[in-house]
């Protein structure tokens, strides 16, 4: 966790990759804040509240 931290913290543009089923759950590590993110790409559409968080913090969301 050390590494993707460190190489998260010196990127200037962070993408992250999550299938649908990532979303809504929690886990015992966090790698990064919503706030260091640029882009999400996921595989299905983001509940409309989601959509609405993650622009107000400046995250991009493709769904491909």
């Amino acid at each position: 966790m050390y590494l993707l931290r460190k190489r998260n913290s010196s990127s200037d543009y962070v993408i992250l990759l999550a299938d649908k089923t990532k979303f809504g759950k929690r886990t015992l590590q966090r790698i990064c804040g919503l706030e260091k993110i640029n882009l999400l790409i996921t595989n299905a559409q983001l509940p409309t509240r989601m959509c609405e968080q993650l622009a107000i913090r400046g995250v991009a969301v493709e769904v491909v």
